[in-house]
């Protein structure tokens, strides 16, 4: 039998464990902003090099990314234009009618994906944009360091 004490004493646990796992529930994706990271292996490729992309998840979250044709990871880039950057540009495999895979990224994983770099189908300085989702219905955009091609 339970006595009235035991039973205070279980309602308070029950309490404190609900808080506490609250406590670490993500309320939107902004809350991880900045511990989330898109760079490239290098600052300067030829056309004919390939670029390798590397999506650190330094947050304590499951996050998911999309990869289009199962494959390439889904951005977009902008070009540096004199002083400032261009509004979104894609790469031309996003224009293809093909399955976006959802990849999944554990908390404190790396994912790392690769691109052609002539698929920019120019020169210059360029910066990657990356969509980030979170369950259930958030999501955030994160840049690369600039490169240049």
């Amino acid at each position: 039998m339970i006595t009235l004490d035991l039973f205070k004493i279980l309602g308070v646990l029950i309490i404190i464990s609900f808080l506490s796992s609250c406590e670490h529930e993500i309320k939107d994706a902004s809350d991880i902003q900045g511990q989330i990271i898109l760079s490239t292996d290098r600052e300067s490729y030829t056309v004919s090099d390939t670029i390798r992309l590397l999506l650190e998840n330094g947050s304590a979250y499951e996050i998911a990314v999309g990869l289009r044709c199962s494959n390439y990871l889904e951005m977009s880039y902008k070009k540096k234009e004199t002083q400032n950057w261009s509004d979104d540009l894609f790469l031309r495999y996003m224009y293809l009618k093909c399955p976006t895979l959802l990849n999944t990224i554990k908390a404190g994983a790396i994912f790392t994906n690769s691109i052609p770099a002539e698929m920019f189908n120019s020169t210059g300085t360029f910066i990657l944009q990356a969509r980030i989702s979170m369950l259930p219905d958030s999501s955030l955009t994160v840049e690369s360091n600039p490169f240049k091609i």
